[in-house]
């Protein structure tokens, strides 16, 4: 994201959204609840998490819940699969979460 995050063509390209402006607009929106998202698949519950004091189980983040944003966006956009996706983040593979990027 960083590397088009200030060029509003190719971030309109990649994620659909006008600038990056919009896009963080759009983030900022979800407030807090970005820190505590639960994935289809997990075994989370949802219903606890509600409690402030509640602790996830389960590895930790690799991405900020901004960046996942931004990958959603872009998978939903452009199709991208998961190697791509992976490889234009330069993260692993196995880092991407699965339910979240390809619950459509």
């Amino acid at each position: 994201m960083d590397n088009i995050k200030n060029d509003p063509k190719l971030f309109r390209f990649y994620t659909g959204q006008p600038n990056y402006a919009t896009f963080a607009a759009l983030f900022k929106s979800f407030g807090t609840a970005v820190n505590n998202l639960v994935y289809n698949g997990s075994s989370t519950n949802s219903e606890k998490i509600i409690c402030e004091t509640y602790i996830k189980h389960g590895p930790k983040r690799v991405l900020t819940p901004e960046s996942e944003l931004f990958l959603v966006l872009v998978c939903l956009r452009l199709g991208l699969l998961e190697e791509d996706l992976a490889y234009r983040a330069c993260i692993t593979q196995s880092s991407l979460s699965k339910p979240s990027l390809h619950s459509r």
